[in-house]
């Protein structure tokens, strides 16, 4: 052994005593390396959803403030006068202006327990809004398109038949016996969908307790979809939102949240 180490060139076994080492830092330098970057990219991406959760949150909970404070106001107007129950075609200019200072909510109902109804509606993508009128018990529906100021404008849309205390978002408010929110439902034009809305819904009562009619203000969950398509979640996120059941509500991808025989698509 003595005279193997005496034949070996010190030239030979330097550099290697020095590298074996070098070689055995290197390579736990370049794991923790690894590791630590992993670790911090996945911190990243955590911070990064945890950001993106939290402006949805906040962005929700905007929007589903204002129906009930636009339903305050309705109940407010109807009992100084502003609006009437009696006679609710005489709703459709301050329905308008309400609807113009809260852009974001689509549409606003006042439907009486004798069927006359009315409402004005603004369908996704749209700026410019519709009126729809039911001023007889008996009568059928009428739709018309409307001007910057709220006002009529050409030949009448459609006329069609219509029973306001049947639809899902009369009847739930008096179930509830108050202020509630209505279950998602799909919107159809022209019998076709469109998007799916959800009513708050609050009846309205004479001093006596009996209901007279009831007030609707909705919203399109296409709104909330256009919010999260507009989005930053990373290269290839996605974003959605689902009911307890499972069915898809919203979506930052462009495609409808229902199938074309209208029914509710699943997440």
């Amino acid at each position: 052994m003595s005279r193997f180490l005496a034949r070996t060139s010190i030239k030979w076994v330097i550099p290697t005593l020095l590298v074996v080492p070098v070689l055995i830092v290197a390579t736990v330098l370049t794991y923790l390396s690894f590791t630590t970057g992993k670790r911090s990219a996945d911190d990243l991406a955590g911070q990064n959803m945890n950001q993106i959760h939290r402006r949805i949150e906040e962005h929700l909970s905007q929007l589903l403030d204002m129906p009930p404070a636009i339903g305050e106001l309705n109940k407010r107007m109807l009992e100084t006068g502003e609006m009437s129950l009696r006679e609710v075609d005489r709703n459709r200019v301050p329905v308008f202006d309400i609807l113009n200072i809260f852009p974001a909510v689509s549409s606003i109902v006042i439907g009486k327990a004798t069927e006359e109804v009315m409402w004005v509606i603004r369908y996704p993508g749209e700026t410019t809004y519709e009126y729809a009128i039911m001023a007889s018990p008996d009568g059928r529906m009428e739709e018309y398109a409307l001007d910057g100021e709220g006002q009529i404008t050409g030949e009448r849309l459609s006329q069609y038949e219509f029973k306001a205390t049947g639809r899902p978002w009369y009847r739930a408010a008096i179930e509830a016996d108050g202020a509630t929110w209505g279950s998602i439902y799909v919107w159809v034009r022209n019998g076709k969908g469109e998007t799916l809305g959800i009513p708050y819904v609050e009846p309205c009562r004479d001093a006596d307790g009996n209901v007279l009619g009831v007030v609707n203000t909705e919203l399109t969950l296409a709104d909330i979809s256009s919010y999260l398509g507009r989005l930053e979640i990373g290269k290839t996120g996605k974003a959605f939102i689902m009911e307890r059941d499972g069915s898809l509500v919203a979506t930052s991808e462009e495609i409808a949240c229902m199938t074309k025989d209208l029914k509710r698509l699943p997440a």
